[in-house]
């Protein structure tokens, strides 16, 4: 059943997808209500399970990962086995992300490795265990990841952008590795509790955690959203382009940048030409969106794939 949202609700969603490590004090002198609703209204959001935690977006690249993705397609396999695949991967240290899929393949997750020898470290191991369960394996490398506000769910139309990948890394020191283990997957931490688990004073957690945002090693703090309780369901598109110039494709990721649907716009190597991921209400809606993205941009856009995401097992970016 689904969770329907007043106004309120959604401002609050809004302040905490825009900054999650946000007071509830903060958040309530901008929605224009007092501490103690906030507080109320922010609880019974987690209670009906459409907010699922805080997140920290880190781009990995800065710290010298690649962020590779694995695609599965299952073959000879029942519930059971398919589930016992989905844990190992949880419990896999280089294994951040993991989605279950409705489409040609069953599952996709992300691997953050240093190197192309790790990755095959890791392509193996999960071969050599349940080899006898996959049908078809590809892999393909991320170089950007454009993130973007929920403009779909919260009417707005904020779209400033995260941006994971690029050239360039950081250095950071073991308490600066320690600090992004504690905050990527509980981003609302107390920063009291933040320094306890690091070993510094508030003070100084916090003057690390501002450096790190500073150098762009963390790029945010996020609300992790079970839309599909909102009426939404989670599509991955692959493009596959011809007769394309750095300005047409310049053009079609300014045309996806500001789409209120879209999430996040993907380039990479090994998979398509350009990737995105929308949020619609149904496959109608993504047929309309496709019908009008071959209208656009027919002289460059040749086919394309889509996906259905269907559940969002895991997050995380360290």
């Amino acid at each position: 059943m689904g969770v329907k949202l007043t106004v309120k609700d959604k401002r609050i969603l809004f302040e905490l997808d825009s900054n999650s490590r946000q007071s509830i004090s903060q958040i309530a002198k901008k929605v224009g209500l007092s501490r103690d609703i906030v507080n109320y209204r922010l609880n019974q959001l987690v209670n009906k399970g459409v907010i699922g935690g805080f997140y920290t977006v880190i781009d990995v690249s800065k710290l010298g990962f690649l962020f590779c993705r694995i695609f599965l397609r299952f073959q000879k396999i029942d519930p059971r086995k398919e589930e016992e695949i989905i844990q190992y991967c949880k419990q896999t240290r280089s294994i951040g992300w993991l989605y279950t899929i409705d489409n040609r393949w069953n599952l996709v997750f992300a691997v953050y490795v240093k190197s192309i020898h790790e990755l095959e470290e890791v392509y193996d191991s999960l071969t050599y265990k349940y080899g006898d369960y996959l049908a078809e394996r590809s892999v393909s490398i991320a170089t950007k990841i454009y993130h973007f506000r929920h403009n779909y769910l919260f009417g707005t139309d904020d779209f400033s952008e995260m941006v994971l990948g690029g050239a360039g890394t950081v250095d950071v020191d073991p308490t600066d590795l320690n600090l992004l283990k504690v905050l990527s997957p509980d981003a609302r931490l107390p920063l009291i509790e933040v320094a306890k688990k690091v070993n510094l004073t508030p003070n100084a957690a916090k003057y690390r955690i501002n450096r790190l945002i500073k150098s762009c090693v963390i790029l945010g703090f996020r609300a992790k959203l079970d839309t599909k309780l909102l009426g939404y369901e989670h599509y991955k598109v692959f493009l596959f382009l011809e007769n394309t110039t750095k300005k047409l494709m310049a053009k079609l990721t300014t045309y996806l940048r500001f789409h209120p649907n879209v999430i996040y716009i993907t380039k990479a190597i090994g998979a398509s030409d350009l990737e995105f991921e929308a949020m619609l209400r149904n496959r109608n809606e993504l047929h309309e969106l496709m019908r009008e993205l071959r209208s656009k941009f027919s002289n460059i856009l040749k086919d394309y794939e889509t996906m259905l995401l269907f559940e969002e097992v895991m997050i995380g970016y360290y």
